[in-house]
């Protein structure tokens, strides 16, 4: 990964102190070195947890992380799960966002070059991989043998498979769309976003879409998906194997989308939702809630409708 952070316990205490949160707890190590999701740090790493329903409870129980940014309601009872710094606060996200803006690193990037295709010389291609004219290949990439890169295409903080098809004017690892408002100064601050994209071998992604960069963590699409032309894949989106996502369709953030499942044209799906295995989403459905294995939902909002025996009827 592009971009570093290390921060000792000392300089994350002064920060709480300086934002006004009171730790419970005491740090686990002397030094933190990564921010992480809650459910992929340990314990030399920072995350937070935004939710306070049975999800939340659940990633807290689980988690290994060393410090965590977490609703104040919470904080004692997550105690009792495992030793750790806990950073209580009424908008956890929002406090984790200015200590990423303190101590992140990430080296600046000015691309063109003038090269044409542009490739990053830190970037790693293997053999036989084809990237079109006007394309820009960026640093933290790494892509597989055999795959070909349309004209125009951006790519950046991702690793790519082999035998893979980006299309043409499509954006992998771009930074996703998070915001926070500040409530003292009235500003709308950007959440940064310093994970990377995660695409599997025999992908396709259509010309026109985009692939966003997680917040934390990493964006995936597995093995044999198929993505259309004009789709947006938010940040830290999940597509598991052999999905096919059809034009237009809109992914927001966490979505999780489950093997084999089928999304319609102009569909949108809402950040965090789970969409089961097998499930078929309808032509411009609106999916707020999550969906079961081998559903077939339509309308706005979605909701269930007997499957007919043929995909096409």
């Amino acid at each position: 990964m592009i971009g570093s952070l290390s921060v000792s316990s000392k300089a994350l205490l002064a920060f709480a102190a300086e934002r006004g949160i009171k730790p419970v707890g005491t740090p686990p190590v002397e030094l933190f070195d990564a921010v992480e999701p809650i459910y992929a740090a340990d314990s030399t790493q920072i995350t937070f947890c935004r939710f306070d329903d049975e999800r939340g409870r659940c990633w807290l129980e689980a988690s290994n992380a060393g410090a965590i940014f977490i609703l104040p309601h919470l904080a004692e009872e997550a105690q009792a799960y495992r030793d750790a710094l806990y950073l209580p606060c009424e908008i956890p996200r929002f406090e984790l966002l200015r200590f990423i803006e303190r101590f992140w690193k990430e080296p600046p990037w000015y691309p063109p070059t003038g090269r044409n295709p542009d490739v990053h010389e830190s970037a790693r291609l293997d053999g036989d991989v084809r990237v079109g004219p006007f394309s820009t290949i960026g640093p933290d990439v790494e892509i597989g043998a055999g795959t070909v890169i349309g004209s125009g295409a951006h790519i950046t903080h991702s690793s790519i498979g082999r035998d893979c098809q980006i299309g043409s004017n499509s954006i992998i690892g771009g930074p996703g769309f998070g915001y926070e408002d500040d409530d003292e100064t009235k500003e709308v601050v950007e959440f940064p976003h310093i994970g990377r994209v995660r695409i599997g071998d025999r992908v396709r992604i259509g010309a026109s879409s985009t692939v966003d960069r997680a917040a934390l963590g990493e964006t995936v699409v597995e093995d044999d998906c198929k993505v259309d032309s004009g789709v947006h894949v938010g940040h830290n989106v999940k597509l598991c194997k052999r999905c096919k996502i059809t034009a237009h369709a809109m992914l927001g953030g966490s979505v999780v989308i489950g093997s084999d499942t089928w999304v319609g044209p102009t569909a949108s799906i809402r950040d965090w939702r789970i969409i089961g295995c097998n499930a078929l989403i309808g032509i411009g459905a609106v999916v707020t809630k999550d969906v079961p294995d081998n559903a077939t939902v339509v309308g706005n909002p979605a909701r269930p409708i007997k499957r007919t025996t043929f995909r096409y009827r």
